[in-house]
């Protein structure tokens, strides 16, 4: 059972590999209802906006990414 992540929203595309162990952290803090989670989701807030101000990633590749693993302070 999810805790914060909202399985309703898939990645469908690649991730750098940063971005990836964020994501898998955030899925095992998840899994474990590791308050853990919340730090990490805001990492991948500021890490995914320096990506797309890179061009690492599209608008759209963030929006999922935060639509996902963001809006966690919505399930209190």
């Amino acid at each position: 059972m999810a805790h914060w992540i909202n399985e309703d929203v898939k990645i469908r595309f690649p991730l750098h590999p940063l971005l990836k162990q964020i994501v898998d952290d955030l899925e095992k803090f998840d899994a474990q209802g590791d308050w853990a989670y919340i730090n990490k989701a805001d990492a991948l807030d500021h890490y995914t906006k320096q990506f797309l101000l890179d061009g690492l990633i599209t608008e759209q590749q963030r929006e999922i990414l935060e639509e996902r693993y963001g809006d966690y302070y919505d399930k209190f």
